[in-house]
């Protein structure tokens, strides 16, 4: 179950985790560097982690040492910290060293994932992004299995209304902040898997939001890789009550103009 936080609280405990007051690996106050975040999409299942810390020894990986697996695709349905769901369980704090180049800090309670941040440090260029909110799973790590439906697709249709959640590059757009998805949904239903090894392109994301209509009835989040203004890869996630993630697919292969949305 996750914690019955309002918007209200949201926000505050979103604001005093990303000013630091939990101590541990999110302890600093940075400049924001969420752009960096992007770092994130040059990576792929087969990427490698090992293991760097847990602060109070809670959470136990059953490999110290391997690869992301479906995990990364989940880091990818990153919302804003005012998302924050938190699972109930026992809190920890997970220092992941990725591709032997960036450092993942996770917040957890059980084995879900929380909040987390990415940064990078060394002598010439260090950064950190501020946190995010997430709901991802640490058994996900070294797992992969094949998905060739994207099944979350049918809750969806051309009259669908969107409106823009998150853009992770400046230099991107929507060219319509909310709408219908009008034909951009008969595109995307042309999507194809995306192989276990294999990165797509992309300059950043664009996060639509599909809300249900109330707080009790979720909805679905459109995350969408973009390449010269098109949409090149798309994960959808379904969320519910308090903004409580439910499910996320993987990442699939599209090829849609952004102009088609509300059309």
């Amino acid at each position: 179950m996750s914690q019955p936080y309002s918007l209200k609280d949201k926000l505050v405990l979103g604001s005093l985790i990303a000013l630091g007051a939990t101590g541990g690996i999110s302890f600093l106050i940075v400049p924001d560097h969420s752009e960096k975040l992007n770092n994130l999409l040059k990576l792929s299942p087969t990427t490698p982690y090992a293991v760097e810390s847990t602060t109070f020894g809670v959470v136990e990986l059953r490999q110290k040492n391997g690869v992301l697996g479906e995990f990364q695709h989940c880091l990818k349905s990153y919302k804003p910290i005012e998302w924050i769901a938190a699972n109930e369980g026992e809190r920890d704090e997970v220092s992941l060293i990725v591709n032997d180049q960036y450092r993942i800090g996770l917040q957890t309670a059980g084995r879900e994932t929380f909040t987390f941040f990415v940064a990078k440090y060394s002598d010439v260029n260090s950064w950190r992004t501020h946190l995010f909110a997430v709901n991802c799973n640490l058994n996900q790590l070294n797992t992969w299995s094949e998905q060739t439906e994207l099944s979350e697709i049918k809750a969806l249709n051309d009259s669908s209304f969107y409106k823009e959640l998150y853009i992770s590059n400046e230099n991107l757009k929507l060219p319509v902040t909310k709408g219908r998805l009008g034909r951009f949904y008969s595109c995307m239903k042309s999507y194809e898997p995306l192989g276990y090894k294999e990165v797509v392109a992309e300059e950043g994301l664009i996060k639509l939001n599909l809300d249900g209509g109330s707080e009790l009835k979720g909805g679905h989040i459109l995350n969408l890789g973009i390449k010269d203004n098109k949409a090149v890869s798309v994960l959808i996630e379904k969320y519910g009550y308090r903004d409580r993630t439910e499910s996320v697919s993987k990442s699939y292969k599209i090829d849609c103009d952004l102009n088609l949305l509300d059309s």
